[in-house]
């Protein structure tokens, strides 16, 4: 296929990042139909969900009267309330799974259309650069989000029917300077609470690797580079913060502080640990979110 150079439009300007006027509500719609009428969409949409199911049942069959543990030391008896079975299925799939369904919701972004090579005849219509991305942006973030609240919200049905909707009790084996564990009771709207507050922590954690894969999707055409990058990054972050040597940078990683999402359990509520995470994912966001909005709406792209 020939390589056809796609130039800047002239008329657009300002920072990249300023782009919130160029989401036009009727081309979100239009873009979260041609998303929804895929199969490809569900299944990232519900997978999660299903698996966080797949794991409430595992617990209920095999495991269902020992204790489950979470984030810093929070431990639970999902026997004694439905409300466990979410939290315990978020712990688990944090690390691979959520991350390996954001990097596909952002690394085809624009990498997909590329290699479709549909690309090109969008940027030939008279829709910005701007508003393009910002469009598929938001439409990759509102798959994101979904996914990530589909999760909990199955896994909570699941659990609920499992061993019922009772107080969640939580022992923090994990708890400073108290020498011995402290114990925290949740009542069935303060575990609803808790539970809509984690999982909000869990999308702030995975602003990174969304960031990172978006911004690698601007660059290829190729939608497995993104993914791969994206959940690679996280990898590379593990692996660098268990380098002794390189604790310095330890706190600037993507995975730094994200353990911390599940402090909404603690009886004394969220520490700073909290907003150093929420600090850390924004940062990360901005820069990558940035970077990648710069080159799509100001540099020649050859697919």
């Amino acid at each position: 296929m020939t390589d056809v150079a796609l130039r800047q439009d002239p008329k657009e300007s300002g920072s990249p990042l300023m782009f919130g006027n160029n989401i036009k509500p009727k081309v979100v719609a239009r873009e979260l139909r041609i998303q929804l009428a895929s199969t490809r969409t569900w299944t990232l949409l519900f997978l999660p969900g299903l698996v966080a199911v797949a794991i409430t049942a595992f617990i209920v069959a095999y495991g269902n009267a020992d204790p489950e543990m979470v984030g810093t030391g929070f431990t639970m008896h999902p026997v004694g309330s439905g409300f466990a079975y979410p939290f315990v299925a978020i712990n688990t799939e944090r690390f691979f799974i959520l991350p390996l369904i954001v990097a596909m919701f952002a690394g085809e972004t624009l990498a997909g259309e590329a290699s479709w090579g549909s690309l090109r005849y969008i940027l030939a219509s008279p829709v910005s650069r701007k508003s393009l991305f910002a469009t598929k942006t938001a439409v990759s973030a509102m798959e994101m989000l979904a996914a990530i609240v589909l999760l909990p919200g199955l896994s909570l049905m699941a659990g609920i029917m499992a061993s019922g909707a009772g107080p969640l009790q939580v022992l923090n084996t994990g708890a400073p300077a108290m020498g011995a564990s402290a114990q925290a009771s949740f009542s069935v709207p303060a575990a609803l609470g808790a539970l809509a507050g984690g999982t909000g922590l869990i999308a702030v954690s995975m602003l990174s690797t969304f960031s990172f894969a978006l911004f690698l999707s601007a660059f290829t055409n190729q939608p497995f580079i993104p993914v791969a990058g994206g959940v690679g990054l996280l990898m590379v972050s593990r692996a660098i913060a268990n380098i002794p040597g390189l604790s310095v940078i330890t706190p600037l990683l993507p995975t730094a502080y994200g353990i911390h999402w599940a402090d909404v359990l603690s009886a004394n509520g969220p520490g700073v640990d909290v907003l150093y995470l929420v600090i850390i994912q924004v940062v990360w966001c901005i820069v990558l979110v940035s970077a990648a909005a710069w080159h799509f709406t100001r540099q020649d792209i050859s697919w």
